[in-house]
């Protein structure tokens, strides 16, 4: 073996070391990218660069997740027995005028993910990304949509299907997206990388954990920028809607649901300041309080709201609820029973046959 002198390596060793060293920096590079990657919007990271620059709304429904969980087997039977009579369908149709609407069964999906924003005229431009839990091909939508007729549009090294009032495209053999035109789409195809994230978004992402059930991220500080200027612009009146509520108090709000054996609901409010962050447990308080003066509601209303907490930290107030499905079914029907009961006490008497 070569004699190691103070202050050298052994022969080989140098390169050794150098091409160890490349590595280490290699992994933390790379933990790095996966970390910020995965920790951007949780579980829903690999389908965020299918949505449009600066959402004002971003939204997660775990179609597959929800459907095999025990709380939704329990409310769908409980609850399609109490509604039957009030529902225009039976639960199969429901299920089929789904899958013709999106154009994949409703086995077959496994995640629906809306992200998109409010223009300034109200209109709304969404892109709706469905991922399967099996490949889909361009064929079998079509063959479910046969009341439009379809013409193919190139975008990049996609193809897109559009109507006159919808376009649709399948960039990977288990991602379906939906969109108002073929327009949207190529903004998106052929954008280099992931969409723009405005602060206020950016915000809600940190609090928001898209694996579960239903997660929903509304960024407030652009859409009431929005809703501003469309209430100034439009309309017989014209005027500034913040010089009469302070809009900016909220810059975004999460809403997380998970079903499981009980179903949670975890609220979050991103605001402006500290103050805002606890006036928002303030109003948050004082809604519990009137719901619990509600004497419409049952006494699972009540027991739901036993489980309420609220809690600030920082510049953020986040409130929890926890029910169990034979709670929400109790207070669904009777509710349903009070209403009904309410509404018979305040018919007004027909016209008089005299």
């Amino acid at each position: 073996a070569a004699p190691m002198s103070a202050g050298k390596l052994p022969r080989g060793w140098s390169r050794a070391v150098m091409i160890s060293g490349l590595a280490g920096v290699c992994v933390v590079v790379v933990g790095l990218a996966y970390w910020l990657f995965s920790s951007w919007g949780g579980s829903l990271s690999r389908d965020l660069q299918y949505l449009p620059d600066n959402c004002h709304i971003i939204g997660s429904l775990r179609i597959e997740q929800i459907r095999t969980s025990p709380s939704w087997n329990y409310l769908k039977t409980e609850l399609s027995k109490e509604l039957a009579k009030d529902l225009p369908m039976e639960t199969d149709q429901f299920s089929s005028l789904v899958e013709n609407l999106i154009g994949v069964p409703v086995d077959q999906v496994a995640q629906v993910i809306v992200g998109g924003t409010l223009g300034s005229d109200m209109t709304p431009d969404l892109v709706v990304v469905i991922r399967t839990n099996k490949p889909v091909t361009t064929s079998q939508i079509e063959g479910r949509k046969k009341e439009l007729s379809f013409q193919k549009v190139s975008v990049g090294k996609h193809t897109v299907y559009a109507a006159s009032d919808v376009a649709f495209c399948v960039p990977e053999q288990q991602v379906v997206l939906w969109a108002k035109s073929a327009d949207t789409f190529k903004k998106i195809l052929e954008r280099t990388g992931r969409p723009q994230i405005s602060d206020g978004m950016q915000q809600a992402l940190k609090q928001i954990d898209f694996s579960q059930s239903l997660a929903l991220a509304i960024n407030y500080k652009d859409l009431g920028a929005v809703l501003a200027q469309a209430a100034k612009s439009t309309g017989p009146v014209m005027f500034d809607v913040n010089e009469i509520f302070d809009f900016n108090w909220s810059l975004a709000t999460t809403y997380q649901i998970q079903l499981d054996k009980t179903i949670s609901l975890v609220s979050t409010a991103i605001c402006r300041d500290k103050e805002a962050a606890r006036e928002s447990k303030v109003l948050a308080d004082a809604m519990l309080v009137l719901l619990k003066r509600l004497k419409i509601f049952s006494k699972e209303l009540q027991d739901i709201l036993a489980s309420y907490e609220c809690n600030v930290s920082g510049t953020t107030a986040t409130m929890k609820l926890t029910a169990t499905p034979e709670q929400l079914v109790g207070l669904v029907k009777n509710t349903k029973t009070k209403i009904d009961e309410l509404r018979n006490r305040i018919q007004l008497p027909g016209p008089n046959p005299g």
